[in-house]
């Protein structure tokens, strides 16, 4: 992220002399600027969408997802480096009118590429029928990695052993969280002449999309990588997949019928899913925490403590709406297809809703129908909790919760 904004910065930024590129107008800076900073924010989503994806695979899955984005970051330093370094110092010496110099760049850069990609070569398969995950644990470190991130079930209650099976998505997922908010802190220090520039020229659609604030200031920073991107994403997802899996993937893994054969009320299974999904919520909400703390203490930003805590419980409650949401659909449909359609489409048009409708005057009252309105509506991390916000989201997430008790209640298990 910090590569590909800050190679659009020196775009806009440098010449040789050190002088500042002359711009026709603020938007042009926007468009060479806006374009990577924007996909600096999707790229810290890539590890959420495959823990989606993959949730349904079991924790072993899981598990190589957060060790595989491990090496996927190294590849992406080499590779982003090296075609925004060169994008960079193009844009500096065609600024310059100096094309020759730009040609030599071109030319350095095709032969780096060569270097780096000499050697490769695709790698024979010994084992046809073996999977990926199979090889890989062939490596004692690897084996032994994977066994301690998925750790062990308990199953001392339901609730307890629902968290337990989500342990590693809840650890890669809290871990991308935490990595992203904290490298924003010390990132805002080294584009923050930029951003104020790039902020006084956004236009209101973009802005509209990481909800009007201002990208000149840490709070605004933080707000618009991590706050109105990350986060959400994140947390809509897990929860869609801990809801879907809650109900839906009990019964078509056939475990539903073993859990009522017990005397247990349905209500209470759902009642201690439920549970479940809010203890994930609230160590991803910690996680939020931590990295923006963190990020802020390392940066020097003096970000408000109390700020921070307000957005964070605030996208902790976000998640619960969109997690509880899942638990419903689940209970209504035993689908997980269905549920996670109907989440992640309700995520989408909550996020939209709430992004472009205060654009019009005339229909932006409508936007208060989005659970993303209170998540957003006051800036909290530069005002704090506005406790009626937090209030609309607990009432919405109880009242879900509430009618997934007696859709469950009512429909036969499939068998």
């Amino acid at each position: 992220e910090a590569l590909a904004v800050a190679g659009s910065a020196g775009a806009v930024l440098g010449a040789s002399d050190g002088a500042p590129l002359r711009l026709a107008a603020p938007a042009d800076g926007v468009a060479i600027v806006g374009p990577d900073t924007v996909d600096a924010g999707e790229t810290a989503v890539f590890a959420i969408t495959d823990i989606f994806w993959v949730a349904s695979l079991g924790p072993d899955a899981v598990s190589t997802v957060g060790l595989t984005e491990a090496f996927i970051t190294l590849l992406y330093a080499v590779a982003i480096g090296l075609s925004m370094g060169t994008t960079a110092m193009i844009a500096r010496r065609v600024g310059e009118h100096d094309y020759p110099a730009a040609s030599v760049v071109a030319v350095q850069t095709l032969w780096m590429g060569a270097l780096v990609g000499v050697g490769r070569r695709d790698l024979k398969v010994g084992n046809p029928s073996a999977t990926l995950l199979d090889r890989a644990r062939r490596f004692p470190f690897v084996d032994k990695a994977l066994d301690r991130l998925a750790g062990t079930v308990s199953v001392t209650s339901i609730a307890v052993k629902s968290t337990t099976d989500h342990r590693t998505m809840t650890i890669v997922a809290g871990a991308v969280i935490l990595y992203t908010a904290l490298l924003v802190g010390p990132m805002y220090n080294g584009l923050s002449d930029v951003l104020v520039t790039l902020s006084n020229a956004i236009p209101d659609g973009l802005k509209a999309m990481i909800g009007f604030v201002d990208m000149g200031t840490p709070e605004g920073f933080y707000t618009a990588e991590v706050f109105a991107i990350v986060v959400p994403i994140a947390l809509i997802a897990v929860g869609a997949a801990l809801g879907g899996r809650a109900l839906a993937g009990e019964e078509e893994d056939r475990t539903m019928d073993l859990l009522l054969a017990n005397p247990i009320p349905r209500s209470r299974i759902v009642l201690e899913k439920g549970i479940s999904i809010g203890i994930v919520m609230a160590a991803l909400g910690f996680s939020t925490f931590a990295g923006v703390w963190l990020g802020g203490v390392i940066g020097g930003l003096g970000l408000d403590i109390g700020g921070i805590a307000a957005a964070s419980l605030l996208g902790t409650l976000l998640g619960c709406v969109y997690g509880f949401l899942a638990l419903a659909v689940s209970a209504a449909t035993g689908s997980r297809k269905a549920t996670t359609l109907v989440v992640t489409g309700a995520g989408l048009f909550g996020y939209f809703a709430n992004a472009f409708l205060p654009v019009n005057e005339r229909l932006a009252d409508w936007a208060r129908l989005s659970p993303f309105y209170y998540y957003a509506d006051g800036d909290p991390l530069s005002n704090g909790l506005q406790w009626g916000n937090a209030a609309v989201l607990l009432v919405v997430s109880l009242v879900l919760v509430a009618v997934a008790i007696p859709l469950f209640q009512r429909r036969d298990v499939a068998g």
